[in-house]
């Protein structure tokens, strides 16, 4: 008897709770799986804490959507502030950057991005807080 003539044969409650064992187990896993990816949409969405943001640890290795993406600050203004377009440098590295449009001046992408960040967070933080940028991961807030 295959399993597909057993169901067949089944009686009809049996019929009845399997196919509701199936509805309830199918509407659980979407209702956590929502569940989850709500979560982890607002993990990825929050924006730093003000206590861990510190413009002095930007490197050259850092590029600029990750710079924008971890200190909230917009990718075009930073683009702006260095003089640079936008478009296909957003990826690039901040030393790669410097190579390709200030090789003179070693350290000039870094320091203005540095710079443009620390104005971007002085400007739009929030009213009675502390400077976004001078806190360290380990200073206690006020």
């Amino acid at each position: 008897m295959t399993a597909q003539n057993a169901f067949r044969n089944a009686p009809r409650w049996q019929k009845a709770l399997v196919i509701g064992l199936i509805v309830v187990g199918t509407a659980l896993v979407i209702f956590f799986g929502l569940r989850a990816v709500h979560a982890v949409r607002r993990i990825h969405d929050r924006p730093p804490r003000p206590a861990s943001v510190n413009v002095e640890e930007i490197r050259e290795w850092m590029n600029l959507r990750y710079i924008s993406r971890v200190y909230a600050a917009p990718p075009g203004y930073l683009c702006d502030e260095l003089g640079i377009p936008c478009d296909g440098n957003e990826r690039t590295s901040l030393v790669a950057l410097n190579q390709a449009y200030f090789p003179d001046e070693p350290g000039k992408v870094l320091e203005t991005v540095k710079n443009a960040v620390q104005t971007w967070l002085d400007e739009h933080k929030p009213p009675d807080a502390p400077p976004m940028g001078t806190l360290s991961a380990g200073t206690p807030q006020p």
